[in-house]
């Protein structure tokens, strides 16, 4: 349940003092692209680790920009931020292949992933196959949430936005708001939701205010599947297809598999579940950098 990547839910989670800091993320994302470029780089003939490391953290701290260009709730900045978080984390996934940090570009307009610079014979649009799923799962999720999609939201943000008209939405249960108390939400319940490319936000009871700020932090949530797949699932769609052979070599031109996410991998192993999500890395870095709940 990694892969649903955070939901806003209530009540909110509590934060740690150092979790709280936007400075403790800009260093977590300068971490995270040297980390990712020093191990690609051992892949190499000639290993130079500590220059990958340097030029990936460099590619963190723009995804970092991204996210909080993202964050500043400006519906002007939603896509510009998305994209500069992809750029940053081509940039550390080129570092770690001892290329030019921007040689090689690949930006999401989900459920699509763009080529900069495809290879021969490859599509310069790609299939994300993780977005697809996302996608028609909130099809068909349209009636048991009370919503459809957003096509202005969607426009905005470079992804699927879909609407509910309903207070909460209950993507891990079928909890019924009246067996809810003080409105507060049941077990369970959310104000929005990421998940595969994908995000939902509620409007029922809420002020425009509210329901900006439930918004935004989603696209935070956004931000997180892009890195992720930008800097690990994409390469390692195309590595592994390449290495297959035959028709899986063919689907790579048209197909990304987006399947290894790592860090949403990592965030999974420290909630230890889905429910417990709020209380995870996602959360807290979402929390921070849209500004709170």
């Amino acid at each position: 349940m990694a892969l649903l990547a955070g939901s806003m839910a209530a009540p909110a989670a509590a934060q740690g003092p150092l979790s709280e800091s936007r400075g403790f993320y800009l260093g977590l994302n300068a971490v995270i692209g040297g980390v990712s470029a020093m191990i690609r780089s051992l892949a190499l003939p000639e290993p130079d680790p500590g220059a990958a490391f340097v030029k990936g953290a460099l590619g963190g701290a723009v995804m970092y920009g991204g996210q909080r260009l993202v964050g500043t709730g400006h519906a002007s900045l939603r896509i510009p931020g998305v994209q500069l978080v992809a750029i940053g984390a081509n940039m550390a996934r080129n570092a770690g292949d001892a290329r030019p940090l921007l040689d090689d570009l690949t930006l999401p307009l989900y459920p699509f992933y763009l080529d900069l610079s495809p290879a021969p014979g490859t599509s310069p649009i790609r299939l994300s196959a993780l977005a697809t799923v996302g996608l028609a799962r909130a099809l068909g999720e349209s009636g048991r949430f009370d919503g459809g999609l957003d096509w202005k939201e969607t426009l905005l943000a470079g992804t699927p936005v879909f609407r509910s008209e309903a207070t909460w939405i209950y993507p891990l249960t079928d909890a019924e708001a009246g067996a809810c108390i003080n409105g507060e939400g049941c077990s369970g319940a959310a104000a929005g939701m990421h998940r595969l490319g994908t995000i939902w936000y509620t409007t029922g009871g809420r002020g425009r205010a509210n329901t900006r700020r439930t918004l935004n932090h989603e696209m935070i949530h956004l931000t997180q599947f892009v890195r992720d797949g930008v800097l690990h699932a994409v390469p390692a769609s195309d590595a592994a297809l390449k290495r297959i052979g035959g028709p899986a070599a063919y689907l790579s031109r048209w197909v990304v598999l987006d399947l290894a996410l790592p860090l949403s991998g990592i965030e999974a192993a420290f909630t230890g579940d889905a429910r417990a999500r709020n209380s995870g890395w996602y959360e807290r870095e979402a929390v921070t950098l849209s500004g709170g709940h």
